[in-house]
């Protein structure tokens, strides 16, 4: 990814399908949601987003189900503390 304020590579992103596929499970939804996810939050890391406090976990979820809802893979399940 190299986004266009920045010259250069910043990161790369790799999805273990296997992983993806055990997750979907665990948490409800489809397997694409799923890789929709995990790439979303690791392409708004590679862009600064974190969520070491609880202040920007919920910036940075917000973030993630705005994009996910565009690209029509919002949630399909009421969100709990288990898949927060």
């Amino acid at each position: 990814v190299t986004p266009a304020n920045l010259p250069h590579l910043v990161g790369d992103i790799i999805i273990s399908v296997e992983r993806a596929e055990a997750q979907s499970e665990e948490y409800g939804h489809s397997l694409q949601r799923e890789i929709g996810f995990l790439l979303i939050h690791g392409l708004l890391h590679l862009y600064g987003y974190d969520h070491i406090d609880e202040q920007d976990r919920i910036a940075m979820r917000a973030e993630e189900e705005r994009i996910l809802a565009v690209l029509g893979l919002g949630r399909d399940v009421p969100e709990t503390p288990h898949n927060s």
